[in-house]
C-alpha cells in the first residue's frame, strides 16, 4: 500500500533545470545568496510564492524616494525623473 501511496504523489511532481555556462557559475552563485537562495529550488519557490518580481521603472523610483526621506539622506536624484 504504501508503494502505491508513494507513486501518488511522484506524479504531482516534475523536475526542472537550466543549464549555465561554466564561467558564470560563480556570478549564479551571487545572485542566489543576494536572493537568499541556497539552491534553484529555493528561486522557484519564491517565483511561485510570488515573493520575487521585477519592479517596473516608476516602482524602483517611487522606492528610491521613499528610502531618502525615511533616512534623510540627500542625494542628486532628489528631483523629478529626467530632470
Amino acid at each position: 500500500m504504501e508503494s502505491v501511496k508513494g507513486s501518488k504523489l511522484k506524479k504531482n511532481w516534475i523536475s526542472v533545470g537550466a543549464s549555465i555556462k561554466k564561467d558564470e557559475i560563480d556570478l549564479f552563485n551571487r545572485q542566489l545568496d543576494n536572493l537568499q537562495c541556497k539552491t534553484l529550488k529555493d528561486l522557484c519557490n519564491l517565483l511561485i510564492s510570488g515573493k520575487l518580481r521585477r519592479l517596473s521603472d516608476d516602482e524602483q523610483m517611487q522606492n528610491m524616494n521613499l528610502q531618502v526621506q525615511s533616512s534623510g539622506l540627500i542625494t542628486t536624484q532628489m528631483g523629478q525623473k529626467f530632470d
